[in-house]
């Protein structure tokens, strides 16, 4: 369940003239339970009078912002929940426990302030609708905009939205200062792709993990590239097909990159330096074994050394000529822990977005994924979990 479907369905599809998704959870559950929610923590908050408690009631004598540390390790992240093979810093938003957050907010007044914490720090919007009611919530809270730490845009824009779609995403990047990590990622449904919010990003400039979909060309987000390079963490973005007069970009601190790969894509060469990359996914959209050859190896070659995590998607297995020996990639990558390679067959070859780069495998794939060392899965620490 995102959190954006449960915070911010005071505005139904319906009101949009959108269609609700296929196995969306109904808005009218979530809205109880806000409702209930709100209604007891505004009595809390009302009542300064400490609520008697127990003498073997730990949790009384704890601050609270090591209440918040607990709670936010202890409930499972999105992609443990229910996507188990996606790898950090790169999880799915969507999960399971939101009405588990909603219970620790209903706790008391200590708690309450834990919970709107735990349910505001990764939003999901999902459809247009949610848009303004949750700048609303952030302009009716001012202490709510600081909970926000990663907002995912995943709707498609209907006709006629495209104003208020601007408007109100250029109205967050102002009322979330701390934001850290964005993931465009418009659905792949037969709408308008949103536009990519350039100037906000760049004045914000708090950015350190950037997701793009594969339907966003390169030249759109060059520009807050040129900016972020320097401070990234995390970047998931297609290969362009074309560089031009393009500038070099350095990312010094860049940990984890998720390449998406179609037959057009050029490598980025020397126009790209990654002194620190750990964590790699690569991700073929089509194509051939000569394509996999260069590209794969390519980037291996450029960046192997010091990876830890590796991961190899969609590679044409119907070829004979590819190489599936996982000694070819060990060589180039004397550091790897964890290794994952996915075959696909000859049809699989519909477009994904960002999301359904990190989701369940897909249909047609016959996987092979393996430990290379005694050393256990890593996760790298990233700031978005």
């Amino acid at each position: 369940m995102p959190i954006g479907e449960t915070v911010l369905d005071s505005v139904r599809p319906q009101a949009t003239g959108e269609k609700e998704e296929p196995g969306a959870t109904s808005g009218t559950e979530a809205e109880d339970h806000l409702s209930e929610f709100e209604a007891r923590s505004v009595s809390d908050l009302k009542n300064d009078v400490q609520q008697p408690t127990s003498d073997f009631d730990l949790t009384a004598t704890i601050p609270e912002e090591t209440l918040f540390l607990i709670f936010q390790h202890a409930l499972p992240p999105g992609f443990a929940v229910s996507f188990g093979t996606t790898l950090p810093p790169f999880p799915r938003t969507a999960s399971s426990d939101t009405s588990t957050k909603l219970r620790i907010g209903k706790v008391c007044k200590r708690w309450y302030r834990i919970g709107l914490k735990l349910l505001y720090e990764n939003v999901n919007l999902q459809w247009i609708g949610q848009l303004p009611a949750f700048v609303q919530a952030l302009e009716a809270r001012e202490e709510v905009g600081s909970f926000v730490r990663r907002l995912e845009i995943g709707y498609w824009v209907p006709e006629g939205y495209h104003t208020l779609q601007d408007a109100e995403v250029a109205k967050i990047f102002d009322l979330c200062p701390l934001l850290t990590h964005f993931a465009f990622n418009p659905q792949s449904l037969r709408g308008f792709v949103p536009e990519f919010p350039l100037d906000p990003i760049r004045r914000l400039g708090t950015i350190t993990h950037l997701e793009i979909c594969e339907r966003v060309k390169y030249p759109a987000v060059l520009p807050a590239l040129a900016e972020l390079c320097s401070t990234l963490v995390s970047l998931s973005i297609l290969l362009p097909e074309l560089y031009d007069s393009h500038p070099t970009l350095t990312f010094a601190r860049l940990e984890s990159l998720r390449l998406g790969v179609n037959p057009q894509s050029h490598l980025p060469g020397l126009r790209w330096a990654v002194p620190n990359l750990q964590q790699l996914l690569i991700h073929f959209r089509g194509g051939n074994a000569l394509l996999y050859n260069t590209t794969a190896c390519t980037l291996l070659d450029a960046y192997g050394r010091g990876l830890r995590v590796l991961s190899v998607r969609a590679i044409p297995a119907y070829n004979s000529n590819v190489p599936s020996s996982f000694q070819d990639v060990l060589e180039r990558c004397p550091a790897l822990q964890h290794l994952s390679i996915t075959e696909t067959a000859p049809m699989d070859n519909f477009v994904r977005s960002a999301e359904a780069l990190e989701g369940e495998k897909p249909r047609g794939i016959r996987g092979a994924e393996g430990h290379i060392s005694p050393t256990p899965h890593v996760s790298i620490p990233s700031e978005s979990l």
